[in-house]
């Protein structure tokens, strides 16, 4: 397989240029003091802002930490 490449490289790849499209993203989760924790797809584009607003916002409860 190397020798394969160095040969293309050599007398055929002149600057190549390559797309690379996702076809499907695995899954994200959401836990914890939301109204809706769960699973859900993950889209391109997609930021923590809007995955906390998919999940039904935050329940507006005080987390609780323990010292």
């Amino acid at each position: 397989m190397r020798i394969l490449l160095v040969c293309l490289a050599r007398e055929y790849l002149r600057n190549p240029k390559v797309t690379v499209d996702v076809a499907s993203f695995r899954p994200f989760y959401i836990l914890g003091e939301v109204s809706k924790p769960g699973e859900y797809p993950f889209k391109s584009g997609l930021d923590v802002l809007s995955a906390i607003a998919l999940a039904g916002d935050l329940s507006g409860q005080p987390l609780e930490h323990s010292h």
